[in-house]
């Protein structure tokens, strides 16, 4: 699914120890598990950027929280809420206004999506100030996905393309701020879904461009 300036807040590390994992180990099935079962409790937020053709493009905020089993997704058009364990969700739609429920909402937030994709591939490590980030890469939805984990399971980037150009991406987000703390328990219920958690500065703050140092395409 997710998200002070980006410049600033990039390479913001995680204050508690950081997870290690085995490179030479590392099968791209573990890392999308690892996404599905984060290592830790964390807040996530993240910058977007949406092009869905040569001439348009627009951007938006993210953010994920995530306590034990319990996931909550929001973006300026979305909140949803999931218990990854059970595989229960409930999604608000806050342009219309409707509600669903169902194990469909939880495989949208609970980490990599991998409802009618392609089998994943690691395509390698990339050092980060969010530490080594495993690169996976998939097909779905006629889109190659490519997505950049930290030890903990955190996404800390992703980038949807059309084909292998480097112009070619039509999705690409990318971590501005992580804290590695337990978010409050009161956002997790689908009564929640009615308020943001989201922090006022990062709904109307405004990122830095797509961040250099994460431009490794495998």
């Amino acid at each position: 699914m997710i998200r002070a300036t980006a410049a600033t807040l990039l390479c913001v590390a995680a204050a508690a120890a950081v997870p290690t994992v085995d490179a030479e180990t590392t099968t791209a099935e573990a890392v999308v598990a690892r996404t599905k079962s984060p290592l830790s409790d964390y807040s996530l937020y993240q910058w977007t950027e949406v092009r869905p053709d040569d001439t348009s493009r627009f951007s938006f905020w993210a953010a994920e929280f995530h306590r034990g089993s319990l996931h909550r997704v929001e973006t300026p058009m979305d909140r949803l809420v999931a218990d990854c364990s059970a595989m229960t969700g409930t999604h608000l739609s806050l342009v219309t206004g409707e509600t669903k429920s169902g194990r469909d909402v939880a495989e949208t937030a609970c980490g990599i999506d991998m409802m009618n994709a392609a089998a994943p591939g690691y395509a390698g490590r990339l050092d980060s100030g969010y530490g080594a980030l495993d690169i996976i890469k998939l097909r779905k939805d006629q889109l190659d996905r490519v997505y950049w984990i930290s030890p903990a399971g955190l996404i800390i980037q992703s980038e949807f393309r059309k084909g292998s150009g480097a112009n070619d991406w039509v999705l690409r987000n990318w971590a501005i701020r992580v804290e590695m703390t337990s978010p409050s328990e009161k956002m997790f219920s689908p009564d929640s879904l009615s308020a943001s958690f989201v922090p006022i500065y990062i709904q109307a703050g405004r990122s830095a461009e797509y961040p250099p140092d994460f431009g490794h395409r495998p």
